[in-house]
């Protein structure tokens, strides 16, 4: 449950950096966070319209926006792993959130990164109510700033 809410925090905070307009969450996470099936996913994954390289910078910023909101808690965020293949588009990296205040060990979620360009793609605009109280973690942020966008791309 902790990794899911976790997961959560990584569309909100893109929404947060103005960056959910560039991302497209898709697969098992976009269909369990957006639609509650059953499929737990333990990655996340996004298409990006830009560069891939574009992808490592705004995850040094992912990553210090999730420091700051999660410091008061005790949880820090590192980033690890990170593999870039600029050819192909493709980014992947992983969020290590140091969680051993409150579960006795570090939670990581992967997340990976597509490079495309759609032409006419439609997109479904979709708010998921983001939970506020899970696993002892309380985060602070304003009533306003309690949903994020997720912006899905249909098959």
């Amino acid at each position: 449950m902790l990794r899911e809410h976790l997961q959560r925090l990584v569309p909100y905070a893109l929404a947060q950096l103005n960056l959910n307009e560039r991302y497209t969450l898709q697969g098992g996470a976009a269909l369990r966070l957006a639609y509650g099936s059953p499929r737990l996913s333990l990655d996340l994954d996004f298409t990006l319209e830009g560069a891939a390289a574009e992808s490592q910078r705004h995850a040094r910023i992912l990553r210090n926006f999730l420091g700051r909101a999660l410091a008061p808690e005790g949880v820090g965020v590192e980033l690890a792993g990170f593999k870039l293949e600029e050819a192909g588009g493709f980014h992947r990296y992983f969020l290590v959130f140091d969680t051993r205040c409150l579960v006795g060990r570090k939670l990581r979620v992967k997340v990976e990164v597509l490079s495309r360009r759609y032409s006419r793609a439609h997109y479904e605009l979709k708010t998921v109510a983001r939970c506020r109280e899970e696993q002892g973690l309380h985060l602070r942020a304003p009533q306003d700033q309690q949903e994020a966008l997720l912006r899905l791309r249909p098959r």
